[in-house]
């Protein structure tokens, strides 16, 4: 038996084809039948009014063209883009649309900046800025660019410096030339017939008489009160013996009126040196030559009792307030002068008024002040150098 096949109803499919249409397009149309079922509180005018769209949709062509979108051509990634004045352009060559430059190209790097690599720094690598101000600091000075800082002080120009540094040496050495130039002329009233031969240079001479009825060591002090040299000069006075002016009196006729020890006399030789060292004083100073080093030595350490009485005459030259005392109380002390081992005895005010030291095994140097005591040391040392 044959049965003629169910005609479909030509409505629903035009109906069904325009939907899957629409949706293929992204428009999606809700069945009026489905709203009533979905919106249980529908009312009749809403779901008539949805009625009505679908009815127009009736009238919609199954399929509705889109326009083909252009890709726009990117350029390389090795090269910047490149735009023109026709880009800008309706039409242009590098778009279909209206022309704009194209942003957000990653084709494109950002210019980098201190302020932009301070920012990602701060934000993704945890540094602060007191860290970045302190690396950039350490980065100037190592690259040989010292940070300078403004103090706000003025200061001298450098021409202006040497300016007054020059002035200072000239005048320096004028004032020196005047000095050596217009000093007296050293004292000499020496005898014609006196051959005089020092241990050390003078730059002053004079002679003293020796007077049995006098203190020979008041005659010399007296003569070394009267030194007439500079600073820095050295004045000599030679005793010259009772009667005649023709020798130099013996070490043993110098020190008559004092109480030395016999066996440093007999231990010093002929040859010795009294005379002063002008510097920040007027010092006297006795140089001896002696013969038996041993002797020497443990005389002078037993005269340090009566030194002081003995030689305060040429103490109150450089110290005048000092003065004799009654017992043998004075100690002297250890010290080091010029790098050699040195007695020292203080007085009243704590200062050295006595200092006394072997430059040699040979030499024995007295001093009434300490500065004198390491000149003469240097000098007595020169001199050895030269002979």
């Amino acid at each position: 038996m044959y049965m003629e096949p169910e005609k479909k109803d030509e409505k629903k499919e035009m109906e069904s084809s325009t939907m899957g249409g629409l949706h293929d397009e992204g428009i999606d149309v809700l069945d009026s039948s489905r709203v009533a079922e979905d919106n249980e509180f529908g009312t009749p005018e809403t779901t008539a009014a949805k009625a009505d769209v679908i009815t127009e949709t009736e009238n919609l062509p199954k399929t509705i063209p889109v326009k083909p979108v252009v890709p726009v051509p990117q350029p390389p990634k090795d090269e910047p883009l490149e735009l023109s004045e026709e880009s800008f352009k309706p039409g242009g060559s590098n778009s279909t649309s209206p022309a704009v430059p194209v942003k957000n190209d990653p084709s494109i790097k950002p210019l980098r900046t201190f302020k932009t690599d301070a920012e990602e720094a701060v934000r993704y690598q945890n540094i602060s800025k007191t860290q970045m101000v302190v690396a950039e600091q350490k980065r100037k000075e190592t690259s040989g660019t010292p940070i300078q800082y403004d103090s706000g002080e003025k200061k001298f120009p450098l021409l202006l410096l040497a300016t007054i540094l020059i002035i200072l040496m000239l005048a320096g050495g004028g004032a020196y030339y005047w000095l050596t130039t217009n000093a007296p002329a050293p004292r000499s009233n020496l005898p014609e017939n006196l051959v005089v031969r020092t241990l050390i240079p003078y730059d002053g001479i004079t002679t003293v008489k020796l007077d049995p009825e006098k203190d020979t060591i008041t005659l010399a002090g007296e003569a070394l009160d009267r030194a007439s040299v500079n600073i820095g000069q050295i004045y000599a006075v030679i005793p010259l013996p009772f009667g005649t002016t023709t020798v130099i009196a013996s070490p043993s006729a110098f020190l008559a009126n004092t109480k030395i020890p016999g066996r440093l006399i007999r231990s010093l030789s002929s040859e010795y040196m009294l005379g002063s060292y002008v510097f920040n004083r007027n010092a006297p100073f006795l140089i001896f030559k002696n013969s038996f080093f041993q002797n020497a030595y443990a005389g002078m350490l037993e005269w340090e009792g009566d030194m002081r009485d003995d030689l305060i005459k040429l103490i109150q030259v450089a110290h005048p307030k000092e003065a004799t005392i009654s017992t043998k109380s004075d100690v002297f002390e250890d010290s080091v002068v010029a790098n050699i081992d040195a007695r020292i005895l203080r007085g009243s005010n704590g200062q050295p008024i006595l200092a006394y030291a072997f430059a040699d095994q040979n030499t024995i140097v007295i001093a009434t002040d300490v500065e004198t005591l390491k000149y003469l040391i240097d000098r007595l040392l020169a001199v050895r150098i030269v002979q």
